[in-house]
This record gives structure tokens, sequence and C-alpha cells, in this order.
């Protein structure tokens, strides 16, 4: 071999006569090629009066003494034009961009140095297989993109744009935090389940949940609630109906989030019922429960045969534990009153959501029982 394989300089050869002109041969073609900067990449003839060294890159279709020399690099050197041919990979640095190419795929394009705008995003066609990356900052192996910065945007490229954070299962975490000199202060997302929590923290070690939306519902829970006062927590008048069955039926179930009554809340149903007036029974059922349906403690017992409409209303109350719930079991239409029926006792755990579920029963099939309306209030006690 000649000459080098990379840059193809010459070898001085063994026994080779003036053996200077060899060198510097080399040296010349050292000179244009390291740390190559060149003047400009669009003129297709060289410029009438060029400095010694100015290096360019021939620009496609040129002609005159760069003739058929396109994409190369020219270096004018010792009053002649010397012309390189650029192999994948090597970088030129263009003096009138201000821009740092690169040859690749036998053309020479910028790499963006101003976010993608001031040159052609073409190259590099992808980073992928990094360990880390580190913008202003280092990168590491957890977080293993980095980033220093007064502020970030993520832009559109068209009609939208969605930020992803995907958890591998169900009991993994997916969530925003929010920190104080690398300390945690506040958390929203999917934290160990998938329902959205917001969570709050004084030290970074203790943490207590704010806000909760059931992934399955939508409803609304907020487990440190810590109201002494009464409050609406659900009021409808739509007028459910059960015919056609004499088999226990659910009408509503209305979630009771968890932790709202502490351990001395009480909850107050009141219910108005319409139904076929004959002599066939049309049971009307309040219950407490862990799940929504049928299941649950029942409070209200009452049924009717020809009073076509009845107004019901019942409570229970958790006994100086969120687990333990006592109510009496409302016989009559009315919910007040004496009667010879037992108190209902409950375990049912409010500290986490629960359920109130409204049902009935027919006698007979062909019967027509309507839960009308009802209204649930919460006295909360903590």
């Amino acid at each position: 071999m000649n000459d080098t394989p990379n840059l193809a300089l010459p070898y001085i050869l063994a026994a080779q006569a003036q053996k200077h002109v060899t060198h510097n041969e080399a040296i010349r073609a050292l000179d244009c090629l390291v740390q190559l900067s060149v003047a400009s990449r669009t003129l297709t003839e060289p410029p009438a009066s060029p400095d010694n060294g100015s290096r360019y890159i021939v620009a496609s279709g040129a002609g005159g003494a760069w003739a058929d020399q396109d994409g190369k690099v020219a270096a004018y050197q010792d009053g002649a034009w010397a012309f390189y041919a650029p192999r994948t990979g090597w970088c030129a640095w263009a003096v009138s961009e201000s821009a740092l190419l690169v040859y690749e795929a036998g053309a020479w394009s910028a790499l963006p140095s101003d976010g993608g705008e001031g040159g052609s995003a073409d190259l590099p066609t992808a980073f992928d297989g990094l360990a880390h990356v580190g913008i202003n900052a280092t990168g590491d192996t957890t977080n293993r993109l980095s980033l220093k910065s007064p502020a970030s945007l993520f832009d559109n490229e068209g009609a939208g744009h969605q930020q992803k954070i995907n958890k591998k299962t169900s009991g993994d975490t997916a969530s925003v935090l929010y920190q104080t000199n690398y300390s945690g202060r506040a958390e929203m997302g999917l934290a160990g389940d998938d329902d959205f929590h917001f969570k709050v923290s004084p030290d970074g070690s203790t943490w207590y949940e704010a806000i909760k939306i059931d992934r399955s519902s939508g409803r609304v829970s907020f487990p440190n609630l810590a109201l002494k006062q009464f409050s609406i927590l659900d009021h409808r008048a739509l007028g459910w109906s059960l015919t056609g069955t004499t088999s226990e039926t659910a009408l509503v179930s209305v979630l009771l989030p968890g932790g709202i009554l502490g351990p001395n809340g009480a909850v107050r149903v009141t219910t108005l019922w319409t139904g076929t007036s004959n002599a066939n029974s049309k049971s009307m059922k309040v219950k407490h429960a862990a799940t929504s349906g049928i299941a649950g403690n029942n409070y209200t017992s009452a049924s009717s045969t020809t009073t076509p409409t009845s107004k019901i209303q019942t409570e229970f109350h958790n006994r100086n534990s969120v687990s333990s719930q006592v109510g009496g079991l409302s016989a009559g239409t009315g919910g007040w009153g004496a009667t010879s029926l037992g108190l209902t006792m409950g375990t049912v755990d409010t500290s986490a959501d629960s359920y109130i579920n409204i049902s009935g029963i027919l006698a007979n099939a062909a019967d027509t029982l309507t839960l009308e309306a009802y209204t649930i209030e919460v006295l909360c006690q903590p």
C-alpha cells in the first residue's frame, strides 16, 4: 500500500528519492482535513482570489477548476487546488452557516444546533440504545433522562400532543412527583393501583392522600376529609323501576368515600317509592356493604301492599370506630316509631370505599316497584 487507508496520506517508500515531497504532500492533507472548517458549501466555482489554506465543500454542478469534484473538500494550497473525497461520518464546520455538517449517504447535511429550527434535522436519524442522557445535567442509571433548565416544552407536531407515563402492572406506580431539594412534597398519578391519587408530604417520608378518583366510576373521594358537618352525598329523582322478577334486585348503588365518616359519623337515607296497589307485597331495602349490588347490612326492611306511595327514612352510625356500625331496622313505611325488630350491627370498614345499596323485591313478577327518588345525607364527625 502506498497510501494510508482512511485519509489516503502518501507513505514514504523505502529508498525513495526526494522524500520531502511525499512528506509535504501528507502534511498538506492533514492541514486541510484535521479540525475541518470550510468557508462555504454553496459555491460551484472557486473564488477569484482564494486565500492560501482556504477550504470549501464543492456544491453540486461545479465547473471550472472544480469540475467533476462535487461534494469533495477543495483546499487551496501552495497556489493550486487539492481535492479530498469525504467518507461517511466526516464532520466539517460551515462558517457561512454556523452549522456543523456531517457526511452520510453521499451528501453533506447540517446537524440542528438551535432546537432543530436552524438546520436540517435528517441527521442523525435516531439515538437508540443510549445508557442515559443529560441535558445541562448528568444522567444516571435511575434518572436516565436528566434535564436542568428554567422550563421545558413538549410541543405538538400536528393537532395535539400526549405525554405518556406507562407502568407494567397495576401494582406499580406511574406518577408525577414534585420535590423540594430532591425530597418529595406532592405526588399525583397511579400510585400502587389504577385509581388516580393526589398525595402530599411534609418531609418526603410521611404521606397524606388528599383526593382519590375511582378508576371504575370516576367518583371522587377525600380519604383525609375531616369535616364536622352535615352534607348531601347524593340526591337523584330519576325513577328506577323493578318488574318482571321476584328476585331481589339492586336499583341504586352509591359510593360512600373512604374516610368521610370518621369513627363517629352517620349516614341517613331517605327514599320515596311507588308501587302497584294490590295485596301483593312490595319490599324496599337499604343496605350498607363493602361492595355494590344487593349485599350488605340491612337497615330498611319495609314493605307495602295497597299503599301506593311510601316515604322511608333510615340511618346508621359508626360507633366510635370506622369498622363498627349500629342502626335501627326500619320496618314501617315511615321509618320512625317503635318496632319489635332488633338493631342491625355492621362491621364494614368505612376507612375504605363502601356502598349504600338500595334494592327491591316483588312477591308477584307482574307488579311494579319504583324508587322515585332518594337522598343520602352524611353527618361527618371524625
